[in-house]
């Protein structure tokens, strides 16, 4: 999972990945809501959807009890963004 959220939050170091995990599943709302805001200033909008993206789908279509953590392994499922316009 560490290497996940280096692949797809851009996290640079594996030691950051490791320090934000929990359980090596998920990792705490409020930093990726804190990464989120970080990647909006920057303008990157890859990472921005992404992070978006997560917390929605975390949230709203796998909901369950926990309402501070997000689960990492649903990075899985956004694993193609970037060739996103292809689709439209």
């Amino acid at each position: 999972m560490k290497i996940l959220l280096m692949i797809r939050l851009g996290i640079s170091t594996k030691e950051e990945a490791m320090a934000v995990t929990i359980a090596s599943a998920r990792v705490r709302l409020t930093w990726l809501k804190e990464l989120y805001h970080c990647y909006v200033e920057s303008g990157s909008c890859l990472w921005v959807t992404t992070t978006y993206l997560l917390h929605l789908v975390d949230n709203t279509i796998f909901v369950d009890k926990s309402s501070t953590h997000v689960h990492v392994v649903y990075l899985l499922y956004l694993d193609n963004l970037d060739a996103f316009h292809e689709y439209i």
